[in-house]
């Protein structure tokens, strides 16, 4: 049975445990082959991603759960063969082993001492693996669990400064909206100054117009009465002069008239006396 068989039977439920393992165990499977497989299970290898129960790896420690181990993994070399005497599992163990005694209680001592060390070093292997899966598991969660804060902090911080601007983005459209209402009652209170102003300056005007119009007219008038009234008079006394020197002119013309009639009708009675 291969990695991927043993998984597909004994990780369908997403945990492989004790029992599993004494399955395996019934079914001819090695001790180093069962603790092979957990350690890559544990790892997730070929997608696995289950777990390994505790009673697993406490039942894969103890080399009588696995009675096939002698004869499926030690004897699968020859005898005198100087290949790797711990079986196809043996992991990265040097082949340095000399060749199995004769005497079968020797030979299960040198296996037992063997398999010992072998499993030693899986076990410490399997125990650093574990650590250092644990740490980088801390150290991960540590950081997801840090950049979680980190990104809440920051979600926080940005509704915070969308809040504020939003806030300083109503206060000053609020601002704006009164210093227009302001401007705008100040310019209509401009142009009603301006405008009352300009009326009542064009109507002092037109009136101090009218007035001095007025006045001026007036002024006129009595200038005008005064100039008729002085050709008036001056005509008058002119006319009365020339009216007495006609008079006078008259008055000495009828005298000159009455002496040449009278002196006529003295001549005329001369003549008449004479002849």
């Amino acid at each position: 049975m291969d990695y991927k068989e043993f998984i597909k039977k004994y990780g369908g439920d997403d945990k492989i445990t004790k029992s599993d393992l004494r399955d395996f165990s019934a079914l001819g499977g090695s001790r180093a082959e069962a603790q092979k497989f957990l350690d890559k299970a544990a790892a997730g290898k070929k997608g696995y991603e289950g777990k390994v129960g505790e009673g697993a790896y406490e039942f894969a420690e103890k080399a009588e759960k696995f009675p096939g181990t002698l004869t499926n993994d030690y004897f699968s070399t020859a005898v005198g063969d100087t290949g790797n005497y711990f079986g196809t599992d043996s992991g990265s163990i040097p082949e340095t082993v000399s060749a199995p005694s004769s005497d079968p209680q020797a030979f299960a001592d040198q296996y037992i001492g063997s398999e010992e060390i072998l499993y030693g070093f899986m076990d410490a292997d399997r125990e650093d693996r574990q650590t250092h899966e644990i740490h980088i598991n801390n150290i991960n969660n540590a950081a997801g669990h840090n950049l979680q804060v980190l990104a809440n902090a920051g979600g926080v911080a940005i509704e915070g400064i969308r809040a504020g601007a939003e806030t300083y983005g109503y206060d000053t459209q609020y601002d704006i909206a009164m210093l227009g209402d302001a401007r705008e009652r100040d310019l209509v209170q401009y142009t009603t100054q301006v405008e009352d102003t300009r009326l009542r300056d064009f109507k002092d005007k037109d009136i101090a117009y009218g007035l001095n119009l007025q006045n001026i007219i007036n002024s006129g008038l009595v200038a005008v009465a005064e100039t008729q009234g002085m050709y008036s008079v001056s005509g008058i006394t002119e006319r009365g002069k020339y009216d007495l020197e006609i008079q006078k002119i008259r008055s000495a013309g009828d005298q000159d008239i009455a002496r040449t009639n009278m002196m006529g009708s003295l001549m005329a009675g001369f003549w008449n006396s004479i002849g």
